[in-house]
């Protein structure tokens, strides 16, 4: 072991430099004095001469500093612009709050768009209810949504039978129509949104995901700043799980939704066209028409 005095020394005259021939002298002596190892002691005086000088061994040290205060800035300059992005959000919600709940009943919502869009779901009584679930071209809820009980299937069709359904006289549209539910069940004033109308809904709008009296989904505010609430309904599904269980219930809610439009899709008859979101980003989308989902109807009058 070096004795601490030695060790000291040699931290004085040989950090990164040669020592002169008095400072060696120096260094010998004490060796001497203290009859210390002298091979360890040559070892540790190489070891420092090879090693950094004090300056560069102060540099690295305002340089550490330096990098400590930066990190910590914007450590602290990312928190505050979090903390900025999230008060804006909840300022957001607020307003958006505000404007639904001027909404709680059924009127249509004029968002500044192509058409009016009505207040609730249907089946709905308040903005933050689900409402009820239908199938595609269907006007009445049931206890189970498949293509073995979807209304153009005769028993026994196969599956086939039905995903060429709806192509009378080359129609792709239910709306206004005895197969529009809107239509039907609150009258010729309103009808389920064409393809369009949702297409427009997801590009105008500001899409704010938000809780609203207890229900998830997205506040939809237009160009002119007003608002409406789309709960996030799930659907009602039966059939087959990732696990081959069968299932029999409405899934996702409040987590995903899926919106019909009056529309078949053009890529395959069997599916119709839906505003959905789903991850939190809504867009317009395809689906099964055996499916039960939810309708937004639009004013048509």
């Amino acid at each position: 072991m070096i004795p601490a005095k030695i060790k000291n020394l040699i931290d004085k005259y040989c950090m990164g430099v040669t020592p002169s021939d008095e400072q060696m002298d120096e260094i010998m002596n004490l060796v001497l004095l203290l009859n210390a190892d002298g091979l360890k002691v040559s070892a540790y005086m190489k070891e420092k001469i090879a090693g950094p000088t004090k300056e560069e061994l102060e540099e690295e040290k305002r340089r550490k500093e330096r990098k400590a205060k930066e990190d910590a800035e914007r450590k602290a300059a990312k928190e505050a612009e979090r903390k900025a992005q999230e008060l804006a959000k909840q300022k957001a919600i607020e307003e958006a709050k505000k404007k639904i709940i001027e909404n709680n009943k059924l009127q249509p919502v004029d968002l500044g768009l192509s058409v009016k869009w009505a207040s609730l779901n249907l089946g709905a009584s308040k903005p933050n209810d689900y409402g009820d679930y239908y199938a595609w071209g269907e006007t009445k809820t049931k206890k189970e949504y498949s293509n073995f009980n979807y209304f153009d299937l005769k028993n026994g069709a196969d599956f086939e039978d039905f995903t060429t359904y709806y192509n009378e006289g080359g129609k792709t549209s239910i709306r206004c129509s005895n197969r529009d539910v809107a239509w039907v069940k609150w009258g010729h004033q309103w009808a389920i949104p064409t393809k369009d109308q949702a297409d427009e809904l997801v590009r105008e709008c500001t899409w704010t995901w938000m809780k609203y009296n207890g229900a998830n989904g997205f506040a939809v505010t237009g160009p002119n700043g007003k608002s409406l609430f789309l709960p996030a309904a799930g659907e009602h599904y039966t059939g087959l799980d990732s696990s081959q269980k069968d299932v029999n219930e409405v899934i996702s809610v409040g987590e995903q939704a899926w919106y019909w439009t009056s529309e078949l899709s053009k890529e395959y008859s069997a599916s119709a066209y839906i505003l959905s979101f789903v991850q939190k980003k809504a867009e317009v989308d395809t689906e099964w028409r055996t499916n039960g989902m939810s309708v937004r109807p639009v004013r048509v009058k």
